[in-house]
């Protein structure tokens, strides 16, 4: 029996179907951190296989499928010799992603309005539901497992308005904020040491913001917006914004604490 978590299947996938992003920025620059590479192979070799609790990460795409995340877990895998993998695999595209993504924010301001959880608020199923069918109407809102008819009359114009901003703003790696800054990075274009410390330290908190709220890592922010960050150690929410490096509603919700972590990070 397959396993389900927030529309996402759990499957173990032959790893030459599973191909890298092309706008991964390791993919991009041919430069991978041998540490993590060398350190996973070395479990790999002693275990044989990842658990499916480290599943990666992918998406259909041409026939196979497309890392989302795990790229230094596919590659220590292939240079370990292993021939399948576990992966969470997510259908929806990238329409669905920039309507999750502005259902995330409503659910975020509701919660703060009403100071309550935000899954108190609308639950995380519910959100991805809506951002996989959405829906048109109120009438059609009920439909929607976890959206109740109360909840439709309270929330549904709310709820209509965000699906419509994600449809105009899909969420898709063409349109993500640029990392070509290459402010603190090395001749042979490897960020700096500091830089590197700087996105671990954003990665960190992202991944945490995004377990908090019950989402992917990458409906809060992606890798190449950290990378930006990092590499640009901004001190001000002005320069978070400058050169299109992040949304106005990104600084926002976040300015405060990106900042925070990249001071705390020096």
């Amino acid at each position: 029996m397959a396993v389900c978590k927030n529309s996402a299947e759990l499957r173990e996938i032959a790893i030459g179907e599973i191909a890298y992003h092309p706008q991964n920025p390791s993919v991009q620059t041919g430069v991978w951190r041998d540490e993590i590479v060398e350190r996973i192979k070395a479990w790999l070799k002693e275990n044989g296989a990842y658990p499916q609790e480290h599943a990666v990460r992918v998406r259909p795409h041409n026939g196979g499928y497309q890392l989302v995340a795990g790229h230094h877990r596919i590659k220590a895998a292939r240079d370990a010799g292993i021939d399948r993998v576990w992966a969470w695999v997510r259908d929806m595209d990238d329409v669905g992603r920039g309507v999750l993504r502005q259902l995330y924010l409503f659910r975020e301001e509701r919660a703060r309005h009403e100071n309550r959880p935000p899954f108190r608020v609308i639950s995380n199923r519910a959100l991805v539901g809506l951002a996989a069918q959405r829906p048109q109407n109120r009438r059609e809102l009920p439909r929607i497992k976890g959206i109740s008819e109360s909840m439709a009359r309270r929330y549904g114009q709310g709820l209509l308005n965000a699906i419509q901003r994600g449809k105009e703003h899909p969420l898709s790696w063409k349109d993500r904020p640029r990392s070509d800054n290459n402010h603190g990075s090395r001749p042979n274009g490897r960020p700096a040491p500091a830089a590197q410390a700087r996105f671990e330290a954003l990665r960190q908190w992202r991944n945490a913001k995004a377990q908090e709220r019950g989402v992917e890592p990458d409906i809060v922010l992606n890798n190449q917006a950290l990378w930006s960050i990092a590499i640009l150690n901004p001190h001000s929410r002005q320069e978070l914004t400058g050169d299109g490096l992040l949304a106005r509603w990104q600084v926002d919700e976040y300015g405060d604490e990106l900042l925070a972590v990249v001071a705390r990070a020096h």
